[in-house]
């Protein structure tokens, strides 16, 4: 495609599809979020095209989106006309969120010199992959997520994705299931003091240790099964 050099643009004049794909083929390219957007687009240029000014093209395509938020980043040397702004999306309903380019007051020459030693000194950048933002990487620990806490959570980046791995490592662990099953049945029963605590937690030992031997394939869960209803021989299972 070399819409640049195109005589004619026939697709603007005459509707004229100038891709090897259908239109429904092209729809299938984007999500419904991409499709959302570019309906709304749409709304707003073919209603208002010479009619509004930019500003209020933008307000109009926030509302069409149901954007409840704006957000506003500015040069300070655009300060006035970000108020104005501001004022405007704020009296068309919307919250608006703003910041200057100056926010943390850093000297430039300070920011490139600090980031010229880091370099120098082979620190270690990386892109999380939970917030998306950057952060240094400690040592040599090999990470791919952050220590900070994203807005809105109460755990890291990476006590999040630990957690997240560790759910998925055991969602096709058939001894897992087979653990909690026992460990449920055996804690009911020191409730109501037919085993003693001490005899659960010998037995816990032993279990986890099972489990694991169960996950690494040198046990069958036959056998996992065996060994947790062999364990208390004096205890019989109630027939079911």
């Amino acid at each position: 495609m070399n819409c640049a050099f195109c005589p004619h643009h026939k697709c603007y004049t005459e509707g004229q599809n100038c891709t090897k794909y259908s239109h429904e083929e092209v729809c299938g390219f984007y999500s419904e979020d991409d499709r959302g957007m570019m309906r709304a687009s749409s709304a707003t240029e073919s209603r208002n095209y010479m009619k509004m000014t930019r500003l209020e093209e933008s307000a109009f395509f926030a509302k069409e989106l149901g954007v409840k938020k704006i957000g506003i980043a500015f040069c300070i040397g655009l300060a006035n006309e970000a108020h104005f702004c501001a004022q405007y999306f704020k009296n068309q309903g919307f919250a608006v969120e703003s910041v200057c380019c100056k926010v943390c007051s850093v000297d430039k020459d300070m920011l490139e010199l600090e980031l010229t030693k880091m370099l120098e000194q082979n620190v270690r950048f990386r892109k999380c992959k939970r917030c998306g933002k950057y952060f240094i990487m400690k040592g040599n620990y090999d990470t791919h997520y952050c220590d900070r806490i994203a807005e809105g959570e109460t755990r890291t980046c990476q006590q999040l994705a630990a957690l997240e791995n560790y759910k998925a490592k055991i969602a096709d662990n058939k001894a897992v299931p087979i653990y909690n099953k026992y460990y449920k049945r055996y804690a009911a029963r020191v409730r109501v003091h037919q085993l003693k605590e001490d005899e659960f937690n010998k037995w816990r030992y032993q279990a986890i240790t099972k489990r694991d031997e169960c996950y690494d394939g040198k046990i069958t869960p036959e056998e996992y099964i065996e060994w947790m209803e062999a364990y208390f021989p004096n205890r019989k299972r109630k027939s079911e």
